[in-house]
């Protein structure tokens, strides 16, 4: 599994969320709604995630964080860098 650059926009931090490329979620094996476990600049946090595989048109998968989190961890609009270890954590920095 490869790095994934996300762009990450006010509207995504205001909506408390971090969408996943379908490229990236793919490639990460994120093709079920879950819970799993995101590392984000350092911190842990237990996410919902929904990959968003409607029946019309598939979108980007999105991670709840909390707008609060996204707010105070990276203050605004920025690219991370995605990847997903063989521990299952998804890392984002």
């Amino acid at each position: 599994m490869g790095h994934w650059r996300l762009n990450v926009t006010d509207k995504d931090i205001n909506g408390g969320q971090i969408r996943i490329t379908r490229e990236a979620k793919r490639d990460m094996r994120l093709m079920e709604p879950t819970e799993l476990e995101v590392r984000l600049r350092g911190e842990m946090f237990p996410c919902t995630y929904d990959p968003r595989l409607g029946p019309d048109k598939e979108r980007s998968g999105l991670i709840r964080l909390g707008k609060a989190n996204l707010t105070r961890l990276l203050g605004g609009p920025l690219e991370l860098t995605a990847a997903r270890g063989v521990d299952g954590v998804l890392d984002l920095a």
